[in-house]
């Protein structure tokens, strides 16, 4: 199949869970700072085609999603969809940024950052402390930490976000790239990636579905999660730094070891 389309539009694939009305994505395409509107359009053709307007949509921190989410939900006032930022495209993005401006000080800025990202009393006020002390350091990075993370607080402080994380999408990533998408040297073309979801994924998860269906398989709702927390393991230590997740044993009982992941706020 073959799609005349403009090149910076975002594709997103969705496959319906078996017994649900909602199911993991299994398909991305990055998209340009300049496709705001091919976003918003792609959103109005799914409320329009479904009549399903989503509580939440999780994305990175691109800016352009943001505004193609508002231009299809606009109408709705406190109603539209909320807008959730994964953190660790926050912090990967922010500690980029910040060594880019900041250059030797920007150790003492990203580690500001991490506690006005977990803190849980006053989030906005340390901000707004944050923006005074580094504005007169580097101007440009002053307007940087103003335009792009103190507007959009809302979209990732955790303390707004709640219990809404990317989580699940990511472990979907993970084994994706783990399970399907292997032995590949650089990206794969997006429409080699589609072609692994139809002849693959797709055949793998209907197959699933029609054991459920047919009650020849348990429906088990959290052999995903499992299986999530399974791969967990293989988050790098570079992945936790940023994050600011250190990892502690904690001796518990006489020879029983417990491995804790512990914020790593000082």
């Amino acid at each position: 199949m073959s799609l005349r389309r403009p090149p910076n539009q975002l594709i997103h694939y969705c496959h319906q869970g078996p017994g649900g009305r909602k199911g993991p994505p299994i398909c991305w395409a990055f998209t340009a700072s300049a496709a705001a509107e091919p976003i918003g359009s792609i959103f109005k053709w799914l409320r329009k085609s479904t009549g399903v307007i989503p509580c939440a949509i999780m994305s990175d921190c691109a800016l352009a999603i943001k505004k193609g989410v508002n231009l299809a939900y606009e109408d709705l006032g406190r109603q539209a969809p909320h807008i959730y930022w994964c953190l660790f495209h926050v912090l990967k993005a922010f500690r980029n940024r910040a060594r880019d401006f900041l250059k030797d000080e920007s150790p003492a800025a990203i580690e500001e950052f991490w506690q006005i990202v977990y803190d849980l009393q006053d989030p906005e006020g340390k901000m707004h402390l944050f923006y005074d002390k580094w504005s007169p350091i580097n101007k440009d990075f002053g307007n940087y930490a103003q335009t792009q993370w103190h507007t959009n607080i809302l979209h990732w402080a955790t303390p707004h976000q709640g219990i809404h994380t990317n989580n699940y999408t990511k472990a979907w990533h993970r084994i994706l790239k783990s399970h399907f998408i292997v032995n590949c040297e650089g990206r794969r073309r997006i429409d080699e990636v589609v072609q692994i979801m139809v002849d693959q994924v797709h055949t793998s998860y209907v197959m699933t579905q029609l054991q459920v269906e047919e009650g020849l398989k348990s429906q088990r709702p959290n052999k995903f999660q499992s299986l999530a927390k399974a791969k967990a393991k293989g988050y790098t230590p570079t992945i936790l730094e940023l994050l600011g997740i250190v990892v502690t044993p904690i001796e518990a009982g006489v020879s029983n070891i417990l491995i804790a992941l512990v914020l790593h706020i000082n």
